[in-house]
């Protein structure tokens, strides 16, 4: 077997999307002849846990811990807050009001802490990447990101040792939508984008996860290929559960304010008002992070009694929820560059063979995805009465199913099956191997 050397800074017991993707390569990377290493924090810091997903960690894995500086846990001293409470995540609470404390931490982390605040880890990635590269045997590294500091570290290990670098990134880097609400300065951003720009120049590979990220890196990478997120076929159970009582519409995974859509939450006013045996049906479900101000808004436009939250799940809790819905809400951002966005849930929502509400700008990169998938064109975020029917067509035909789930053969998601995603990762380890 040859051997991949990877830099990842979430890693089980660490849950959350960030961790699925090189987890599932890891998995099945033996299976196309390649051992992976992994170099990882011990102590990071992350939002929620989930110690189920140990389990996906292959024997044939190599894990090294080392330690990380977290100014995370600087920050929840300050606030007289134990060191390990979960941070926030991405934007969340973004729009609510802040004080004074926060502006100014908000201010720090957006120019001190640059790419970004798990900076800290770098100098004891690149140490014990080192160390083990002088024992032998590391064929290929790998960095992903986000955290992109992690990038830095590969860009360091790639010029001192030579060893061909693949460098993935699951997110856009500097032109990530919520960059453009953090108060960066413009020395900021100069440096954030020369760093950006050296580690997809230098890379002796980079792959991303959307056609719009082929577009935005491309140009500067010397070798770029797409390797999408997908879904494991592992992690859905062999025996489908039962349904949620009730019409549900669920959406599972943190919901930003990003991805607030004023058209959808106009639409299940107005359908509660006028058709009451869809108010008697309906379940809003959201499952994960809710930010409080968008819940606030839910309740406000009368949405408060078919509100049922449910806080972040194990991975495995969490496709069950996704198996038990009538119908699951995908909406994505409704800024910045959206076609460099494509959540790794659209995915294991395709996996289901639920009917999906797709709410955001159909040109995105989820727009491609569900396009190849043979599902229906996504509905802008203020599209009131194009969201309103496609609730009603969707209610109808539950009703027809005899008030149960509208399920389709899932056949279309198949290429995007996580084991069959790796064996596109072996081969181009392989041509970086020769």
């Amino acid at each position: 077997m040859k051997t991949v050397l990877i830099l990842t800074y979430y890693w089980p017991p660490s849950a959350g999307s960030g961790v699925q993707r090189w987890l599932k390569f890891a998995k099945y990377l033996p299976s196309y002849g390649w051992r992976p290493v992994i170099v990882t924090p011990r102590n990071g810091t992350a939002p929620y846990y989930d110690k189920g997903l140990l389990q996906d960690v292959p024997s044939e894995a190599e894990v090294l811990h080392t330690g990380t500086l977290e100014p995370f846990a600087i920050y929840n001293a300050l606030q007289g807050k134990k060191k390990d409470t979960p941070i926030p995540v991405g934007m969340m609470g973004l729009t609510e009001k802040k004080g004074v404390f926060h502006k100014l931490s908000s201010y720090l982390r957006a120019n001190l802490f640059v790419p970004d605040a798990r900076k800290g880890w770098v100098p004891y990635a690149q140490k014990a990447a080192l160390a083990r590269i002088a024992q032998g045997g590391i064929d290929v590294l790998v960095t992903t990101g986000p955290p992109h500091s992690t990038h830095l570290a590969g860009l360091a290990i790639h010029q001192k040792t030579g060893i061909p670098w693949l460098a993935d990134l699951r997110d856009p880097w500097t032109n990530i939508y919520y960059n453009q609400t953090l108060p960066r300065t413009a020395a900021t951003q100069a440096k954030d984008l020369a760093w950006e720009t050296e580690v997809v120049q230098t890379a002796s590979a980079v792959t991303v996860v959307s056609p719009g990220m082929a577009d935005e890196f491309g140009p500067r990478a010397r070798q770029l290929q797409i390797i999408y997120n997908g879904y494991d076929a592992d992690d859905l159970p062999a025996q489908r559960p039962a349904p949620h009582t009730g019409f549900c519409l669920s959406h599972v995974g943190n919901f930003f304010p990003a991805l607030e859509s004023p058209g959808l939450v106009a639409a299940l006013a107005e359908l509660v008002a006028q058709e009451p045996g869809f108010a008697q049906d309906l379940q809003l479900r959201f499952t994960g992070l809710l930010d409080a101000g968008v819940e606030a808004r839910l309740r406000e436009a009368g949405l408060g009694p078919y509100l049922h939250l449910t806080p972040p799940v194990s991975h495995h809790e969490a496709v069950v929820e996704m198996l038990q819905a009538s119908v699951l809400l995908f909406s994505i951002a409704n800024e910045g560059n959206v076609r460099a966005l494509v959540s790794g849930k659209i995915f294991e929502y395709l996996a289901t063979g639920l009917p999906i509400l797709p709410i955001g700008d159909n040109s995105s990169g989820a727009g491609t995805v569900l396009a190849q998938a043979d599902q229906g064109p996504m509905l802008p975020h203020d599209d009131t009465p194009g969201i309103k029917q496609a609730l009603l067509t969707a209610y109808h035909a539950w009703i027809a199913h005899g008030k149960r789930p509208v399920v389709r053969s899932s056949a279309s998601a198949e290429a995007f099956s996580r084991e069959g995603l790796t064996g596109q990762l072996a081969h181009l380890l392989a041509g970086l191997a020769s």
